[in-house]
């Protein structure tokens, strides 16, 4: 029964080891060419990482207008896998409450991040990441 059960939980564990791995390296998201936004997720024993500060305006729609770099990169908050989705909290600004966001893997080196509460009540379509070798 022992060696059952720590089987179960070996298997458990290379499962969330695995479904994390796909997310760490550098993602970026470019707007007409340059990068304005760059997601850094650690190899480690703790699903952690950070995200540069991003300036954006977008149009009705929840289209890019524009996108441009900030200042400074930021911790994510609270991170967890589920759904085979990177789910986490962001924000730049610790007077504001976070933003929640959803990053998922479309393609082979190819993530998007979508808002999963926009602020304010906006719509935003989600950003397209490429993963840097």
């Amino acid at each position: 029964m022992k060696l059952a059960t720590f089987l179960l939980s070996a298997i458990a564990l290379l499962g969330q080891d695995n479904s994390a791995q796909k997310f760490i390296g550098t993602w970026e998201a470019r707007f007409n060419g340059s990068v304005f936004c760059v997601l850094k997720i650690p190899a480690g024993d703790k699903l952690a990482g950070t995200m540069s500060s991003i300036d954006i305006s977008i149009d009705e729609e929840g289209n890019l207008r524009s996108a441009e770099a900030g200042d400074g990169e930021f911790a994510i908050l609270q991170p967890r896998i589920e759904n085979g989705s990177l789910l986490f909290e962001w924000t730049d600004n610790p007077d504001e409450p976070p933003l929640k966001l959803e990053l998922k893997i479309t393609g082979k080196q190819e993530a998007e991040l979508r808002f999963v509460a926009p602020p304010e009540g906006a719509t935003i379509k989600p950003f397209q990441f490429k993963k840097r070798d």
